[in-house]
């Protein structure tokens, strides 16, 4: 038997305007702060927003290669189509990055190279969107011999920032693959609805849970509908 459980107000005593937000329904959000040890911390942990509450501090040590990512390799980036800033894609900065300016259409086959003069061992792709709407096929894929060879196959999609598809707008898409090693990795985007455009393109040594953000619900389908198999995890 399998039970699911959904975080929904079901338009019944939960949701409506009769409830504060201080009752109704929560979900879980953090914030994280990285010390190298050994030492004693004591700091205040500041509340994520308004009308959340402190519920737990975990504390652990950081797994091997975390932080790593190829950013970090002083990588060379050729792509096919041109983009206001393309170092952008990789400058470990969320909060900035940068969008093709190349005519783009849901024709367009754009490839985005990074190279690295030494091999470099990934085990996932963490795609960090700008604040604007993007539908797009994705490969990650490598370069072996003279053939690029696909690692990876995704739909990157978020094209829909309203709330009641998930409270993290514009969440990153996260995937997980078998260890690779390469000096060049390729990204193929296709169909895309919009100006190809990201906030960071972090390629890691370190494994991720693949699509976390869908798995806590911090982002859900478009539309929202919980089809039968889209949830199963």
């Amino acid at each position: 038997m399998d039970i699911g459980l959904f975080n929904s107000p079901g338009w019944s005593q939960s949701g409506g305007p009769s409830i504060q937000p201080s009752q109704s329904m929560r979900y879980l959000s953090g914030n994280e702060i990285k010390v190298k040890g050994p030492i004693q911390l004591f700091q205040k942990l500041a509340v994520v927003k308004a009308d959340f509450q402190n519920v737990a501090v975990l504390a652990f040590p950081a797994p091997a290669n975390e932080g790593d990512a190829i950013a970090a390799h002083t990588p060379k980036i050729i792509s096919s189509i041109t983009f206001d800033d393309a170092q952008k894609l990789l400058d470990g900065n969320l909060s900035a990055g940068a969008t093709a300016i190349s005519p783009i259409n849901d024709k367009t086959i754009a490839t985005i190279d990074i190279d690295v003069a030494g091999a470099f061992t990934a085990r996932s792709l963490v795609l960090y969107t700008l604040e604007k709407p993007l539908r797009a096929d994705v490969e990650l894929q490598v370069e072996e011999g003279n053939n690029y060879r696909t690692v990876k196959k995704f739909v990157f999609d978020r094209t829909n920032p309203e709330k009641n598809v998930g409270y993290i707008l514009y969440a990153p898409i996260a995937v997980s693959f078998t260890a690779i090693s390469a000096k060049r990795f390729r990204l193929v985007l296709s169909h895309m609805n919009n100006a190809a455009g990201f906030a960071e393109i972090k390629l890691s040594p370190s494994p991720v849970v693949e699509r976390y953000q869908e798995k806590q619900l911090a982002k859900l389908l478009h539309p929202p509908f919980p089809l039968w198999a889209e949830y199963q995890w």
